[in-house]
C-alpha cells in the first residue's frame, strides 16, 4: 500500500493527469521494489496492462 501512495504522490508532483505507458515506465521505480519487477513491467507489458484496464473501464461504463 505504501508504494501505491508514493506512486500517486510522484504522479501528482509530475502533474500527470493521465496514465500512459511512458509515464508508467518513468515512475515504476516508485511503485515496484525490485529491479527484476521493474524490468519485467517496462515497455510493452505496461502498455498491455493499461490497455486492459481501459477496456475494463469502458465495459463497466456501458453496463
Amino acid at each position: 500500500v505504501a508504494e501505491t501512495l508514493d506512486w500517486v504522490t510522484a504522479l501528482h508532483e509530475l502533474d500527470s493527469l493521465t496514465l500512459d505507458p511512458q509515464t508508467v515506465n518513468d515512475t515504476l521505480g516508485v511503485l515496484l521494489k525490485y529491479q527484476d519487477d521493474i524490468s519485467r513491467m517496462q515497455g510493452t507489458e505496461a502498455k498491455r496492462i493499461l490497455d486492459q484496464i481501459r477496456d475494463e473501464i469502458r465495459t463497466m461504463a456501458h453496463t
